[in-house]
């Protein structure tokens, strides 16, 4: 089971505020999305505190859901964002077998897409 939310996460989003100052005034949505409707967002006090710190409209969403079927396509109903992603550190042999959930973002909608590297 592969977690959303983590250090690469955080990391993604102190970067885009970074680079682009001027759009944290947009309302903005931060999604945690793990299966097991029992976990909750990890350390989700530090990413409301550093979320709220930059961006005056925002709101919490957590999704229970298997992310690589259907996250894809909950993106795909959103419309005018800008998808901030964590980049995942994985093996050439590990994405020979599994594709990020990343890579459906980018090639099957017109969804910008910011992806840091930690």
């Amino acid at each position: 089971m592969q977690h959303y939310g983590s250090e690469a996460s955080t990391y993604a989003i102190k970067q885009f505020v970074y680079l682009f100052p001027a759009l944290c005034d947009r309302k903005t949505l931060v999604i945690y999305v793990d299966e097991d409707v029992d976990v909750t967002m990890p350390a989700e006090k530090k990413i409301k505190d550093l979320v709220c710190q930059h961006f005056e409209q925002c709101a919490y969403l957590t999704l229970h859901l298997d992310a690589r079927q259907y996250l894809s396509t909950w993106i795909s109903e959103q419309h005018g964002g800008i998808l901030v992603s964590g980049a995942f550190g994985r093996s050439s042999l590990s994405r020979l077998f599994k594709r990020s959930f990343i890579h459906d973002a980018i090639t099957e909608h017109q969804l910008p897409v910011f992806i840091a590297h930690h």
